[in-house]
């Protein structure tokens, strides 16, 4: 008996303990003791010697306080400068593009060069360098074959491997993209006869690589100086298409072959700068829609704002059939 009186005093214990520390762990805050947090210029500008012109967007960040409008509108009177160190020039704004822009023509942008940008807006001045990278790199070689897609009947899928050397003797980091361009026959829905007929049309479409706009098109060159490096893996599955998908069950022909013919496939290898690389890894790392997820810090290179001011040389490979 007496053993029971003093379990049941164990547990009321360890209850009212437990009691205590979460009532602990809530504290409640006073408002005024929240730091207020001003909106900072967004900066976003990519240069290269590829590219046919600079362009520089602009707006403004909103505080972490109050209603949620994700709706960023552009700042069209901000004062944005580009210099090489040697002459500088003034961006004007295209509203047609929402963006400050000047051909690359009239402002040279030179590999191994040094590039400041300073934007000045709503009282407020934020400035960013980067160097472009010195190599220009392409893919050396790649490989093509076939996989079988079990997912649909008939459909085959398109692989392709590339694989380019790495400047030796410094640190480099990589972004690759690729679109294929190809014929197709598709069903057209005509309104004036009211019926579908055949169309051979041509369509360019982004391929999908290993993870799907994911890590894997972002690389660096750390503990493999020098050596061949391998590629995304690019991936195209050929279409197959039905009438029944089409939705249109009075045509006769209930199936056709839209015989896909591959015109080209672009690939894209950038040598970009370190701000370019490490800016796409974080948001790419928090873009996820992984619930559990911890936030993650977008990185910034733009001194007392927002964004990312870098800069690449694009190597473009391009296979025609």
């Amino acid at each position: 008996m007496l053993s029971k009186k003093i379990s049941r005093l164990i547990i009321g214990l360890l209850m009212a303990c437990s009691h205590w520390s979460c009532e602990s762990l809530v504290t409640d805050l006073d408002p005024n003791s929240i730091p207020g947090t001003r909106p900072k210029l967004v900066v976003e500008s990519y240069i290269s010697p590829q590219l046919p012109a600079v362009q520089v967007s602009v707006s403004e960040s909103k505080t972490i306080y109050g209603p949620v409008d994700n709706n960023f509108i552009s700042i069209k009177n901000a004062k944005v400068v580009l210099s090489d160190g040697s002459r500088e020039i003034v961006l004007p704004y295209h509203t047609d593009l929402d963006r400050y822009q000047v051909d690359s023509a009239t402002f040279r942008i030179v590999p191994g060069k040094t590039y400041l940008l300073t934007v000045s807006a709503n009282n407020k001045l934020v400035r960013a360098s980067t160097v472009i990278p010195p190599a220009h790199v392409k893919l050396n070689r790649y490989l093509i074959d076939t996989l079988l897609n079990r997912n649909f009947r008939g459909d085959s899928t398109l692989r392709i491997r590339g694989f380019f050397n790495d400047p030796a003797g410094q640190t480099n980091f990589f972004s690759h993209r690729a679109y294929i361009e190809y014929e197709v026959t598709e069903m057209v829905y005509d309104p004036v006869t009211g019926s579908y007929h055949q169309k051979r049309v041509r369509r360019r479409r982004i391929m999908d690589s290993d993870d799907n706009f994911g890590p894997s098109q972002l690389q660096n060159d750390i503990n493999l100086d020098g050596k061949e490096l391998k590629a995304p893996t690019w991936y195209f599955t050929f279409p197959w298409q039905t009438l029944e998908n089409i939705n249109a069950p009075s045509i006769p022909d209930r199936e056709y072959s839209p015989n896909p013919v591959i015109v080209k496939i672009h690939m894209e290898t950038l040598n970009v700068d370190e701000a370019y690389y490490r800016f796409h890894r974080s948001w790419l790392e928090g873009s996820g829609n992984n619930p559990f997820s911890e936030p993650t810090v977008i990185f910034s290179n733009i001194q007392d704002g927002l964004g990312c001011f870098g800069s690449y040389q694009n190597g473009v490979t391009i296979i025609r059939f």
